[in-house]
């Protein structure tokens, strides 16, 4: 029986102690203490003290989590500076989307990102640049009309769109 889930290699604890980390947004995680020696049990002082000890434990990691969201903003508003330097330093179109879809891929940790441009009234989205995608990518969305379903929505309404998860939409997975 493996009571508390240890992966196996690891030695079989005899007793176990857990403490939930408690934050103002919740249940964070969990103090554990594991006793591997035959004869020791944890006491109510062990249990105590571990459960003194939570509290600034939780503080500290929640204040350390915070730190980590604020330095990646912080570098993340350090690209889009940089990119939009970039962008207003240059006039020449293959330059600006290529520091465009890069910058992007920085911002949104390094995902793949295109640019597609359209003429106002004109049927066909023509791709422009990509980061990270495929030949196979490039390929198959060199050009295609505008009327072409769901991924060209933003172009004709104008309006932001964002699709959490393609597996639960309409839209087709060849141009993925």
């Amino acid at each position: 029986p493996n009571p508390v889930g240890i992966p196996k290699g690891e030695e079989m604890p005899k007793s176990w102690l857990g403490v939930p980390l408690i934050t103002p947004q919740g249940c964070s995680g969990c103090l554990a203490v594991f006793q591997v020696a035959d004869g020791i049990e944890f006491s109510q002082f062990d249990l105590d003290l571990l459960t003194t000890i939570s509290s600034p434990v939780s503080i500290t990691i929640e204040n350390a989590l915070l730190y980590k969201q604020t330095q990646f903003r912080a570098s993340q508003l350090e690209t889009l500076n940089r990119l939009s330097g970039q962008i207003t330093a240059s006039l020449e179109l293959d330059q600006v989307v290529a520091q465009v879809t890069s910058a992007i891929a920085q911002v949104s940790g390094d995902q793949r990102s295109a640019i597609y441009l359209c003429k106002p009234g004109e049927v066909m989205v023509k791709l422009a640049h990509v980061h990270g995608l495929s030949d196979e990518f490039v390929e198959r969305n060199k050009e295609f009309s505008i009327a072409s379903g769901y991924r060209t929505r933003c172009l004709r309404s104008g309006k932001t769109e964002l699709t959490s998860n393609l597996e639960e939409t309409s839209l087709s997975l060849k141009f993925l």
